[in-house]
């Protein structure tokens, strides 16, 4: 591995690592952009690119948020009930599009996703409305979670991006939200990568990506560089999110999705 790509991936799992302790994203909307442009320099085929960053990024996700759920754990942010209402529904999801990874457009995919993560950004930012008192049963969050775990494992962003605009919307203090979001994205990651390991088994050979160890969609020297820095700085990410005024957390989340959404945006319009 070249002495600048490794430099890249620690820099790289660094930030996912300090988003995902701030605002409780696993950071794969940041990762799949970036790995993407890393992969094609490495001389993977254009087509199999996108999968292969959707699955690594997927599998890096799995340290990040674990950590970071870990240290939000450690001050008492995380609303269990919250996370045990969603997560069956969740991985209900995760495993529906675990059968559809190999076949879904992507391009599709991505621009019915940005348009959402849009939508979801402008209403982080400038929504004004009282907050609902959260409904922990029913139908409606059983629906919105299967969605959730959907959309987060064909585009490997980890659920955080929906699942704390949906928690805030319901009610859900910012802090309690991103926490929960966090540990909901450890379960979504670990569905997600047995899908694209899978899948990207099923579908093509090791020699087809032009890398070594890889397995299925996901290059494992990659995951690993990436999970080790986002581990070990997810927690300062944490610290740092518990010192930050609520509306101001609430603002800077909206804005990174918003970030995320322009930049899915502007590789959609490369691609045409």
């Amino acid at each position: 591995m070249e002495s600048v790509y490794l430099v890249q991936l620690l820099i790289l799992g660094g930030g996912v690592g300090l988003i995902a302790g701030l605002l409780g994203v696993g950071g794969g909307g940041i990762l799949v952009p970036v790995l993407t442009s890393l992969f094609l320099s490495q001389g993977v085929q254009a087509d199999i690119a996108v999968h292969l960053s959707l699955g690594t990024a997927m599998a890096s996700i799995i340290a990040t948020t674990f950590s970071s759920a870990r240290a939000h754990h450690r001050e008492q942010n995380v609303d269990w009930k919250v996370v045990k209402s969603m997560v069956p529904f969740i991985l209900l999801g995760s495993v529906v599009a675990s059968l559809l990874i190999s076949i879904v457009d992507t391009l599709l995919l991505s621009l019915l996703f940005t348009a959402f993560m849009g939508y979801l950004s402008l209403s982080m930012l400038f929504n004004r409305q009282a907050a609902k008192v959260m409904k922990r049963q029913g139908a409606h969050t059983g629906l919105v979670s299967i969605a959730i775990g959907t959309v987060s494992t064909l585009t490997a962003i980890g659920g955080g991006s929906l699942i704390v605009p949906y928690l805030v919307k319901q009610g859900v203090n910012i802090s309690n939200a991103i926490a929960s979001s966090a540990a909901i994205g450890v379960a979504i990651a670990i569905v997600g990568t047995g899908g694209y390991v899978i899948n990207g088994v099923e579908s093509y050979t090791g020699e087809a990506t032009a890398l070594p160890w890889t397995l299925g969609f996901i290059h494992l020297p990659s995951v690993l560089i990436i999970s080790i820095t986002g581990f070990l700085v997810a927690p300062l990410g944490v610290r740092f999110s518990s010192k930050i005024p609520q509306q101001l957390l609430k603002k800077l989340f909206g804005l990174l999705l918003f970030i995320i959404s322009l930049k899915m945006l502007f590789n959609i319009v490369a691609v045409l």
